[in-house]
């Protein structure tokens, strides 16, 4: 399937919308260019370099740096890494759904609402910041499981916790931000073993 079948666009594809759960993706093919600029986009690798041009193996290093020191590396010496990686979608929003929620956010006492313009038509909100304004903050603790104190979108295991207990959390998260924003935040994970009632 050509990069074009697939449908890519921002978590997004056939994979894990109009054919989900009819593919298993066993292999995939990159096309590369020897000497290629990297792409930098990432608002975290935009601040690490500022004004320099880097090349792709600096690139490289930099965003495993980056995503180490917010425990989105394994490492067995680090507990926050023991996570389901950035567990919740940024959503994007109409420009008239946003303004809803600029309403809601001075409601609540907030000055204003991160956010970053996809187009004309639409805006991405962080979903960390959804989850921080909700009340769940780096560390917070649920039971068995909890935000990482690194990073507020990563779901971690403090020991001994179940996947149930991850859906729980999931949930509670969910419905905090759906109540204060009126936002439905869409998980990055895939469930298996579950039914969509369950999730």
């Amino acid at each position: 399937m050509s990069n074009r079948q697939c449908a890519f666009a921002y978590r997004a594809s056939i994979f894990n919308t109009t054919q989900k759960n009819r593919y298993i993706v066993t292999s995939v093919t990159f096309i590369l260019k020897v000497g290629n600029d990297p792409k930098i986009i990432y608002r975290d690798l935009q601040n690490y370099f500022d004004e320099k041009k880097p090349n792709l193996r600096e690139t490289r290093d930099a965003v495993l740096k980056i995503r180490a020191a917010k425990s989105m590396v394994i490492d067995e010496r680090d507990a926050n890494s023991k996570s389901a990686g950035s567990f919740f979608k940024n959503p994007i929003v109409a420009r008239d759904e946003f303004a809803e929620i600029e309403k809601r956010a001075e409601f609540l006492g907030i000055e204003s609402v991160a956010h970053f313009t996809v187009n004309e038509n639409f805006i991405k909100i962080p979903a960390a910041w959804l989850i921080e304004k909700s009340g769940f903050h780096k560390g917070f603790e649920f039971g068995r499981v909890g935000l990482s104190t690194n990073h507020t979108l990563a779901v971690v295991n403090r020991g001994g916790a179940k996947a149930k207990d991850v859906l729980a959390f999931k949930k509670e998260i969910q419905a905090r931000v759906k109540e204060n924003f009126g936002v439905e935040l869409n998980p990055e994970p895939v469930f298996v073993g579950f039914t969509d009632k369950e999730i």
